[in-house]
């Protein structure tokens, strides 16, 4: 297995390069392997005709293909199955998704092998060894171990987030669909900036403004008003309290929230992630307590 953190310290540039976005080829018939392996027992049936092989039930795979909307031919599929009865040929599902990743579709196959991860009978072990694949063939997608795929970071950043979501409460909750949105199979600017701005309106709030309905502008003026009247751990001048209104004021400015007359405007998708990495930071830091009025000083 690679050393991702072997690569990310000295060929930081190279290991970003190298990251494929989709499932390579030369490691799809691992993923194949897997696909067998853990496709979930209640799909499965141990077919004897000379050899032991698998099938999955019709019906799921009709659901799976309204769910994700897969161009799939499910009559051509079963017909290849007749004898299979309730069942379709796990092989030729395999070969189905296969056809699917070599003309460019790979983020269908990659949505169908996530709901299989979530789904499997052994869904930690699944995530497990789906994850070491990916791994092992350069890929820009990771697994949880809740088996959902996401995008590939740094391990520091992903420990940062695990710590900060982990925490528990409601801006952790915010924080963990703000993740999701920015790094996961579907992702969304607008939805990964709106649940972050929530995040940091729910752990500053209460601090900043405690005797009314917090927003993330509102926040900003109350610590802009006077800085002084706030203290941080790293510094105990007003630099550090300036530097994070700073923050605040970057993520709340580059958050596009209103239409323009040259047309719609959005955020992309790096401005996102950018935007989820500094509210981690600014969340953790007002809800640790290394923010905060300087009356309250021991």
């Amino acid at each position: 297995m690679t050393d991702d953190n072997f690569l990310q310290r000295h060929y930081p540039d190279q290991w970003q390069d190298a990251l494929v976005e989709d499932i390579p080829d030369h490691t799809w018939p691992q993923m194949e392997v897997w696909f067998v392996i853990y496709a979930p027992k209640h799909l499965v049936a141990h077919l004897t005709g000379g050899r032991k092989a698998f099938g999955i039930r019709i019906g799921w795979v009709a659901h799976l293909i309204n769910r994700l909307h897969l161009p799939i031919d499910l009559p051509r599929i079963t017909s290849t199955s007749a004898s299979w009865g309730k069942h379709v040929k796990a092989a030729d599902l395999a070969n189905v998704l296969n056809t699917l990743r070599t003309s460019g579709r790979s983020p269908l196959v990659l949505a169908v092998v996530e709901t299989l991860c979530v789904e499997a009978d052994q869904p930690e072990r699944a995530a497990e060894d789906l994850d070491r694949l990916l791994a092992d063939g350069s890929s820009a997608w990771t697994v949880t171990p809740e088996g959902r795929l996401e995008r590939r970071v740094t391990a520091e950043a992903r420990e940062a987030a695990a710590v900060a979501i982990g925490r528990g409460g409601a801006a952790s909750d915010h924080l963990a669909r703000a993740w999701s949105a920015a790094f996961g199979l579907n992702p969304s600017a607008p939805a990964a900036y709106l649940e972050a701005n929530q995040a940091i309106e729910v752990a500053a709030g209460p601090i900043v403004l405690p005797k009314e309905p917090p927003s993330t502008g509102k926040i900003i003026a109350a610590l802009d008003m006077k800085p002084s009247k706030w203290s941080h751990v790293l510094v105990a001048d007003d630099g550090a309290v300036e530097s994070t209104i700073a923050m605040l004021r970057m993520f709340w400015q580059s958050n596009v929230r209103h239409g323009t007359l040259a047309g719609p405007a959005r955020n992309n998708i790096s401005e996102a992630q950018a935007a989820v990495h500094l509210a981690i930071v600014l969340v953790e830091w007002f809800r640790s307590g290394a923010i905060k009025r300087s009356d309250e000083e021991n």
